[in-house]
């Protein structure tokens, strides 16, 4: 595993490594001593399962010499150099990796968007690569393809106001776009060539376009129509692998007092404060989001970073700020158990810099959102945090990004006074389900047998990996993999996840019993008549096993699970329009799996034959 040197990586692909170690594989991490030595702990029942790899880093002009990771480097304009020092180590360190015979070798190489090399080197021993991606499907939609990233294509940007338009592959209605001043900030950054050679954006394209597969730090819950949209998209498997929170420590790092303020404030009362690792906020900056604190009138709790720009001896506060706040409010200067403080009772805000790692940490708890993004993918979370009303966003200038005290006061008061506050609350408490339910997310983590098997990213039957490769529309091989994982929103699903009243959990189509995926794709008589007229009836097999349906037919095999899928697709749909659209059951949902087949034709070129003779098939049986 190969994260980029930023904790905000570091961090959850260690978590991700021990999630798989967990499953029996053997995992190497590379890392530098430094970020080893302050990051990554090892529980001992992973010991042997688990090694972490030091990688010293070449000395490289400008680069501050014990600098390891992003939050080591004085100025972002020192990025470039930590990159330089990243390619040179981490390259030839995983060229001697791929040396060593099996088993020792590899079977897959999992990747941050930082070594564009990897897949390259990885190909020449013939290891495939898999790109972890820690942001979310929305935003890497708006990127764009590999092609885009790479300077290449339809879809390249040259100048940055194309960032604030939606592309039009996006198929529905969207705010999900950076703002002007944004686009204007983070264009260079990430679109033009740096010291080391190539660009940010050309780093992650190369590492999608180079990798087998694509894992998305995500929730199928939480984005499902982005996710379809990435697909389509890199046009390659890309599914969520989870969310993988981290969970509340009992090291509180000598913050038992904190703690102890926290258990004397009220309910969901106080408001946390923190704006991550990464950005450098300016003093300026901190000046008004301490104002902002002080003039909202809720008690907070603020994990306070120096700012960049003020003398040594400056606190960076406003002159007499906490003697103002004294008992309202606490400033903790060193670092703080996040995920601890987020998870207190009477913590019940969250004002945070939208970036992903701390978002989960925050759904995970179920605390409302108050958004300040200040870097790169940030702003794009924000909108569709925003759009799901989940969070509400700062007021800022659309020029120049600032923003006033009363900005932040404004903000806060409106999730923690005002009467919508209570709608965040509600959404924020649903979500957590998701986001804080380690069975949802450990669903998603690699699997294998007992026995040491190799890594198997895809699903755990190796059959469901046929899913992936059908040439159906990634739309139905979402809806696919839903169905493997047990998760398509029935309403009994919808009741098990406490979303839908028992009483809403039946079946539309036939009242009197609860709607399964297996009782609305197969046991419902209007269902089971679509399979009795293929000739598929008894007992039939598990939705979440679709390749095992209908292999007695004597039909070429190459489109068997196409067909199926489809099949299954098109029940879906039909059950969907009397359920929203108050329409009977189509009685020929054969006729519609014809309709869809043949417009998919050109898909299946280099297979007509076979495509045909199942069309054939399925028309007689109409």
């Amino acid at each position: 595993m190969l994260p980029w040197l930023a904790f905000g990586h570091i961090l959850p692909f260690t978590e991700l490594a021990k999630r798989i170690a967990r499953q029996g594989h053997r995992v190497t991490l590379l890392s530098t001593p430094r970020n080893t030595r302050r990051l990554i702990y090892i529980p001992p029942d992973l010991a042997d399962l688990l090694r972490v790899v030091d990688i010293k880093l070449p000395r490289v002009e400008h680069l501050p010499e014990d600098a390891e990771a992003s939050i080591d480097l004085p100025s972002d304009d020192l990025r470039s150099y930590l990159r330089v020092a990243y390619d040179a180590a981490f390259e030839a360190k995983l060229s001697d990796i791929l040396r060593e015979p099996p088993p020792e070798r590899p079977d897959w190489i999992l990747i941050d968007y930082a070594p564009h090399w990897a897949p390259a080197t990885a190909a020449k021993h013939g290891v495939p690569c898999a790109c972890v991606s820690l942001f979310i499907a929305a935003a890497l939609s708006i990127y764009g393809p590999p092609d885009a990233l790479m300077g290449r294509g339809k879809y390249v940007r040259t100048k940055p106001e194309q960032l604030t338009e939606v592309p039009d592959y996006v198929p529905f209605p969207t705010t999900v776009a950076y703002r002007g001043f944004e686009a204007r900030a983070f264009f260079e950054p990430l679109l033009v060539t740096d010291d080391s050679g190539v660009s940010e954006a050309y780093r992650f394209g190369k590492c999608i376009e180079g990798s087998q597969l694509v894992g998305i730090r995500s929730s199928a819950e939480f984005e499902p129509d982005w996710l379809q949209v990435l697909g389509e998209l890199y046009q390659k498997p890309v599914f969520p692998i989870g969310l993988f929170p981290p969970r509340p420590t009992q090291d509180v790092g000598g913050h038992e007092a904190t703690l102890q303020w926290l258990d004397r404030q009220p309910p969901g009362s106080v408001v946390y404060a923190a704006f991550g690792s990464e950005a450098k906020l300016t003093a300026a900056q901190l000046l008004v989001i301490a104002l902002g604190l002080e003039a909202s009138g809720s008690p907070f709790l603020w994990a306070f970073r120096a700012p960049v720009d003020v003398d040594e001896g400056n606190s960076g506060l406003p002159e007499g700020f906490e003697e103002r706040v004294d008992g309202r409010g606490l400033v903790c200067r060193s670092w703080v158990p996040q995920a601890t403080f987020l998870a207190h009772e009477s913590v019940g805000a969250f004002l945070t810099h939208a970036g992903w790692n701390s978002t989960i940490e925050g759904l995970a708890r179920g605390v409302r959102l108050v958004l300040l993004p200040l870097m790169f993918d940030q702003g794009l979370n924000s909108r569709l945090l925003v759009e799901k009303k989940i969070g509400v966003e700062v007021e800022r200038d659309e020029d120049d990004g600032s923003f006033e005290p009363d900005d932040i006061a404004a903000a806060l008061r409106k999730v923690m006074v005002e009467d919508e506050g209570e709608e965040f609350g509600t959404k924020a408490k649903e979500l957590s389900k998701v986001f804080g339910n380690d069975e949802v997310n450990d669903q998603c983590a690699p699997t294998c047998k007992p026995e040491r098997q190799p890594l198997k990213i895809h699903p755990p039957n190796p059959d469901a990996i046929g899913i992936w490769w059908t040439k159906l529309p990634t739309k139905i091989c979402f809806f696919a993999w839903l169905m493997y994982l047990g998760r398509v929103n029935t309403r009994a699903y919808m009741f098990q996840r406490h979303i839908k009243p028992l009483h809403e959990s039946y079946c539309e189509l036939c009242a009197g019993t609860l709607e399964t995926a297996e009782h609305i794709f197969f046991d419902c008589p209007r269902s089971a008549a679509v399979w009795a007229r293929l000739g598929i009836t008894g007992h039939l097999m598990s939705c979440t096993h679709p390749w095992m349906l209908g292999l007695h037919l004597p039909l070429p095999h190459s489109v068997h699970l196409d067909v199926m899928l489809l099949i299954l697709w098109t029940i879906w749909k039909a059950r969907n329009a009397v359920i929203f659209d108050h329409n009977t059951l189509p009685p020929a949902i054969l006729r519609q799996v014809i309709d869809e087949m043949d417009t998919w034709r050109p898909r299946y070129k280099q297979l007509q034959p076979h495509r045909d003779a199942w069309r054939s098939f399925v028309c007689a049986a109409i």
